[in-house]
Formats: C-alpha cells, sequence, structure tokens
C-alpha cells in the first residue's frame, strides 16, 4: 500500500490543478481565443491567390516559396512585400544571405524609391543562428512595426558542415522557424531550392508538385503555404517571356490547393495574368487581336474554375 501513496497523491494535486498548462475543454480554449483581438490577414495584392487562401496570409505562417535557380522566387517575395506595404502599410524585414544586397535593393528602389523607407534589413547578416533571426524579428517589429520576413534563402542559412545530417539541420532550422512565425505572430516567408529531379521535370514541361523541394520533407511538413514557381511554356514546351507560372500546392486554411495563377513580369514585379492574355500566349492564335473578345480591366480576378485545367488542376 505504501508504494501506492505517491501515484495517489500525484491524481489528488491534479485533480485540483489550476495552472496555466492545465487541460480544460475545447470550447473554454475557443471562448478565450475569441476574447483576444482579431489580427488582420495579410493580402497578397494577387486577387486570386488571396481568394484561395480564405483571404490572404495569416499571422503565424510559414510560407515556402520554391522554384529553380533563376526562376522568380526572390521577385515573388519582393511582389508580396511592396504589395502588403502598398495595400496594408505593412512593413517587412528583409534577411538575404545571398551577398548581393545592392542589387537586391535596387529592384526596390526601380520599382518605387518610397519603398525602401518601409523595407528593413541588418547592417550584417549571421547565419545558422536562430536566436539571432528572433532579436531581428523582434527588434524590426519594435522599430518599424514589420509584419512580414522573407529569408532568402533557406540552404545558405542551414549550416552544412563535414559529417552533419543535412537533413536534420534542416528539420532543426524549419520547425524553430514555424514556431518562431506563430510565437511573433509574423508571416515568415522562406525561399528554398527545389530538387535536381524536379528541374529535370520543368525542362520537359512537367509541373511542380509537393515534394519538389530540395534536401528535406520537413519543409514542407512544416510549412502552412507552400507556392511553387516556374517560367511559362506555351503549347511547343518553350519559355515565354516575361511570364511565370504560381501553383499553390499547400493551403492549410481552407485545403485548396494544386490551383495555379499565371503572371506577368512588369517593372520588377508579377501581376495576375487575365484569361485572353493567357490563352494566347500558350498558344497563339493567327486572328489579329482586335476580332477577339478583349477581356474586361476586371477579368484579372476571374474564377478559377473558367480556366479548366490551368486553374484547377
Amino acid at each position: 500500500m505504501a508504494e501506492q501513496q505517491p501515484q495517489q497523491t500525484l491524481r489528488e494535486r491534479l485533480k485540483t490543478y489550476d495552472g496555466p498548462d492545465k487541460v480544460v475543454t475545447a470550447k473554454e480554449i475557443l471562448d478565450h481565443i475569441r476574447t483576444k483581438p482579431q489580427v488582420r490577414m495579410l493580402k497578397s495584392g494577387l486577387a486570386n491567390l488571396d481568394k484561395s487562401l480564405g483571404g490572404g496570409f495569416h499571422p503565424g505562417d510559414l510560407v515556402v516559396l520554391s522554384g529553380a535557380t533563376g526562376m522568380g522566387k526572390t521577385t515573388l517575395s519582393q511582389t508580396f512585400e511592396v504589395n502588403m506595404l502598398k495595400t496594408q502599410a505593412i512593413a517587412s524585414l528583409l534577411l538575404s544571405y545571398e551577398g548581393r544586397k545592392q542589387e537586391l535593393l535596387e529592384k526596390f528602389e526601380n520599382f518605387d524609391p518610397s519603398v525602401l523607407k518601409c523595407i528593413t534589413m541588418p547592417r550584417q547578416t549571421e547565419k545558422h543562428h536562430l536566436q539571432w533571426i528572433e532579436e531581428r524579428i523582434i527588434e524590426s517589429f519594435e522599430k518599424y512595426g514589420t509584419r512580414t520576413v522573407v529569408i532568402d534563402h533557406l540552404h545558405r542559412l542551414v549550416y552544412k558542415g563535414k559529417g552533419t545530417n543535412f537533413t536534420e539541420e534542416i528539420g532543426n532550422t524549419v520547425i524553430p522557424l514555424k514556431e518562431m512565425a506563430v510565437r511573433l505572430e509574423m508571416v515568415v516567408f522562406l525561399i528554398c531550392h527545389i530538387s535536381q529531379e524536379a528541374t529535370k521535370k520543368l525542362t520537359n514541361g512537367e509541373e511542380l508538385g509537393l515534394g519538389a523541394v530540395r534536401d528535406s520533407s520537413f519543409i514542407e511538413q512544416e510549412a502552412d503555404v507552400v507556392l511553387y514557381t516556374w517560367r511559362m511554356r506555351d503549347d511547343k514546351n518553350k519559355n515565354v517571356p516575361n511570364a511565370n507560372i504560381m501553383k499553390l500546392v499547400k493551403n492549410r486554411h481552407n485545403g485548396e490547393i494544386d490551383v495555379s495563377f499565371p503572371l506577368r513580369f512588369k517593372k520588377g514585379l508579377y501581376y495576375e495574368m487575365a484569361r485572353d492574355e493567357y490563352e494566347n500566349l500558350i498558344s497563339p492564335r493567327k486572328d489579329p487581336p482586335h476580332n477577339r473578345k478583349s477581356a474586361r480591366k476586371d477579368d484579372s480576378d476571374f474564377v478559377h474554375e473558367e480556366l479548366g485545367g490551368l486553374y484547377a488542376a
């Protein structure tokens, strides 16, 4: 009987336990959450993507932006940064590990010099140091009110030393980044490369899907939203100038996935493409433009299903 006493004591203590981690009903938790001020969603500025996300990116989101080298990942992140700034006055912290700050910032300057006042960066960047990243996020929020963070890119952030398990190192980086996004109520955009196998698929005219990110499944597992981008191809599998496809392959908010969006590159940013423009680019017609029904100005905000295979793959 004496051996059972500690267990009985524990049961009695936990029966009246009232600590911050006490077990309560789901209704109590939901009621408590609803008493907190609602944090607004952050709109990407690309109307159809925002629709698919249920209104935009949510505070606490880890958003993976992936694609082959030189396929527009950084430009896509800059598009989100500029759109959020212009439409919602949301500043952004940029953590670039590419070592080309002047070129990167001049892209913002060429679009609108005033944007530079609301894009923040540390003067020097430290690799392999998550505590340093969290401190810079908090510093940027307290000084400038930033609500988004862009990390460009993951594979330069993660340590790849001799004898290390790179897959584990990625997991040890991505999981804390997700926890950091939730804790600080930030949207974290994480730029990643795709695998060599996925690059070959693009070359053969195939689309990307889940599993194309290079090195570790941890990346997509921890992400709330995964977006791939690549150069648009016509019906002869040739690149279309200044045009990209952006594909939503993971979406924790409402489950809408495998939706693709054609984008037009113009003045340093991406813009959603109107229906007739997209159709003419991938399969050019011989009849002159004035003989075809042109899209209205707001037709770039079309319903996905109307485009058949591309928008509802």
